[in-house]
């Protein structure tokens, strides 16, 4: 076996001086709570954990929504209802969205079912095709197409705190 050379500068009879001795220095041998104040590695982490917590807690705020969509005043029978954040007006995240029910009321879900949408502004959109029986044909469409689409729609909505209940009659 052989014997290990000491560090330059160092004979096997001297010991390290105490700030290279492992567990020894001024963060390991302070206690914890000063040790966080000095010790300059700690300092991102509290910072990091202080903004997490002034972000607050539970994620993204949602509320209850629910309405009904007519065609020229009659109930729509199916499609789907979506409900966009718009980022122009300071709302972001994840869609809310949801079927529409054969007497045409609808209920959202963001995160799960029937959890509403994220409190802020959003456009809307509506689309539903008929259930054809007959493939040689494209289904009808229930709802005008030009409600499928964000641009084309001119549907807005305002979700606030607490239930909202919005409905919508869209014009052929």
């Amino acid at each position: 076996m052989t014997r290990p050379t000491p560090a330059p500068g160092l004979r096997f009879d001297e010991a390290p001086s105490e700030t290279v001795r492992r567990g020894t220095g001024p963060c390991r041998r302070a206690g914890r709570r000063a040790r966080a104040a000095r010790c300059p590695a700690t300092a991102p982490c509290w910072a990091l954990l202080l903004a997490l917590l002034a972000a607050g807690c539970g994620g993204p705020r949602t509320a209850p929504v629910c309405g009904k969509i007519t065609v020229a005043g009659q109930p729509a029978k199916r499609g789907n209802v979506t409900f966009l954040p718009d980022e122009s007006k300071g709302t972001s995240g994840k869609a809310a969205t949801g079927d529409i029910q054969p007497d045409g009321t609808y209920t959202l879900g963001t995160f799960g079912t029937d959890d509403g949408a994220l409190v802020g502004h959003h456009r809307v959109i509506v689309s539903g095709r008929a259930i054809e029986d007959d493939e040689s044909r494209p289904p009808d469409d229930l709802i005008p197409p030009r409600y499928a689409s964000p641009q084309r729609s001119g549907l807005t909505a305002e979700v606030k705190p607490g239930r909202n209940t919005l409905d919508f009659d869209l014009q052929p």
